[in-house]
């Protein structure tokens, strides 16, 4: 991934289906609990509709192996959920995003990403939240 690879939009606001996911490898701890979610409410990956969202939550600590990892569903209003995922409403905002393909991929890419952010000359990608887009 380069820095082109990376584009800052303004994401609107938006109902989202949220799990968080803790330990060595949280990611796909929040991305089986989503995929559960999705399907209860007749979503698929592939499907237009299904979009995700996912980043650090809380980040890792220095001398633990340990970290969160937050991932969200775009929802529709009438989206309900239970234990352990809650529904959020996100503000809207700027974003730092990039796609990547393949759930293995997604520690690499978020490296490259955050490390791309301290090094940008951008002001734009220096303050973006940081949320990768998993397709």
């Amino acid at each position: 991934m380069t820095l082109k690879d990376v584009r800052i939009v303004d994401m609107p606001a938006m109902r989202v289906a949220s799990a968080l996911g803790y330990g060595t490898e949280p990611e796909n701890q929040a991305a089986t609990m989503i995929l559960d979610f999705a399907k209860k409410i007749g979503l698929a990956p592939g499907d237009a509709d299904y979009r995700t969202f996912g980043f650090n939550n809380p980040n890792p600590s220095p001398g633990s192996p340990n970290y969160g990892y937050e991932m969200w569903l775009v929802v529709g209003p009438e989206a309900e959920a239970a234990e352990p995922i809650t529904i959020k409403d996100v503000p809207g905002s700027k974003y730092a995003v990039t796609r990547f393909t393949g759930l293995s991929n997604i520690g690499r890419v978020w490296r490259e990403l955050v490390a791309g952010s301290r090094t940008a000359h951008t002001r734009d990608l220096r303050t973006a939240r940081q949320v990768s887009k998993r397709s």
